[in-house]
């Protein structure tokens, strides 16, 4: 992926991600908005940028049915969460940078899930 890219963009949609996905460049792995978005890609690793950005919408990083591992780069933001009806499932640990942010929560109910 080139620098500053975006792997997956979905609105209104219903993605699942199979295979494997590079983002580590600068790049995020998704931007939902009112979507459902099941991953099948392992564990997550964020570097130099936010890994997921998620509106009112539905993500489970564990489609094979195994909980992933997450880790934070040093001074990033693992993901951005807001809207109500906003649900994450399937983290088991989360390894977090220095001078981090691991979720940012904007009128966000609890549900996340492992």
């Amino acid at each position: 992926m080139e620098k500053n890219g975006l792997v997956f963009y979905g609105k209104n949609s219903d993605i699942e991600a199979k295979g494997s996905a590079n983002f580590s460049n600068k790049g995020i792995l998704a931007y939902l908005e009112d979507s459902k978005f099941t991953s099948y890609l392992g564990n997550l690793t964020g570097a130099d940028n936010t890994i997921l950005f998620v509106k009112n919408s539905q993500v489970n990083l564990a489609g094979n049915g195994t909980p992933v591992d997450v880790s934070v780069a040093a001074n990033q933001t693992g993901m951005q969460i807001e809207g109500t009806s906003s649900t994450l499932e399937g983290i088991k640990d989360i390894t977090l940078g220095q001078k981090f942010y691991s979720y940012i929560f904007k009128e966000w109910k609890s549900n996340i899930y492992s």
